[in-house]
């Protein structure tokens, strides 16, 4: 008959098996603090580096322009560090309250640009180097008392004013010998290249008017409205006429803005 053998005793205490326990969500937390501080920091460091370019921009765009006020400028991109480390910006949106050139003077200019080469040195330094713009679409508003404030400054008699029903009316005079005729058209508004293009379609009179009365006032009538103010658009692409004066497209390609 066999003895029954007692149990061997429990082996000593360890502390091997709980430590790694307790050190496993230590070091998750530690790694999850690193991750979030280095987040942190990617993201300051990426506003910082957005403001400063976006302050660069603007003033260089200002001195392009001769603008009173800095415009707002505005770069697009979830992440911009990648896109100043390569000095390319993919979307930037720039607008004005108004711009103006010599006497014309645009309001309400929005410009959305593609592709905005600035190198990265640029950045650091603020150097004022020109900018190549891939492409540019923009948009301004002419208002008529802005336009007959610029025909009056470049020696053009003609008042320019809607209907309110979408039409353009023409106002102004020619000296026939000793009298002066004075008449009024209806225009044809049409894109010209960089400018606005002015035409008559009817001339309306209360009185008949003789031929060469009208074949003055046409010529009168017709004249140019040069876009020089827009600090990006090379090419109107279209115009609306307003109630209180024409909303203008723009836009352009490989744009060089010079300081």
């Amino acid at each position: 008959m066999t003895t029954p053998q007692a149990p061997a005793p429990p082996a000593g205490p360890t502390a091997k098996p709980s430590a790694q326990r307790a050190r496993r969500p230590r070091l998750t937390l530690m790694i999850v603090l690193f991750l979030i501080t280095v987040a942190l920091l990617l993201g300051a460091a990426d506003w910082l580096a957005r403001t400063a370019a976006q302050n660069q921009l603007a003033d260089q765009i200002q001195q392009h322009t001769d603008g009173s006020t800095p415009p707002t400028v505005t770069i697009g991109g979830t992440l911009f560090l990648p896109q100043v480390l390569r000095g390319r910006y993919d979307q930037v949106a720039i607008t004005f309250p108004e711009v103006s050139d010599g006497p014309l003077r645009l309001r309400d200019v929005y410009a959305a640009l593609s592709g905005v080469h600035v190198p990265f040195r640029d950045i650091l330094t603020e150097a004022q180097n020109p900018i190549l713009v891939d492409h540019a679409d923009e948009q301004a508003f002419l208002t008529y008392d802005d336009l007959n404030s610029y025909l009056a400054a470049v020696g053009q008699p003609v008042t320019v004013h809607g209907d309110g029903a979408g039409t353009v009316l023409l106002t102004g005079s020619v000296q026939l010998g000793t009298s002066t005729v004075t008449g009024t058209a209806q225009a044809r508004i049409t894109a010209a290249g960089d400018a606005v293009a002015v035409t008559p379609t009817r001339l309306v009179s209360d009185s008949p008017l003789a031929a060469v009365s009208e074949v003055l006032l046409g010529e009168r009538f017709t004249f140019l409205i040069p876009l020089d103010p827009l600090p990006f658009g090379e090419q109107v692409t279209d115009i609306q006429v307003q109630e209180h004066g024409f909303l203008i497209r723009a836009q352009g390609d490989n744009l060089l803005v010079t300081p």
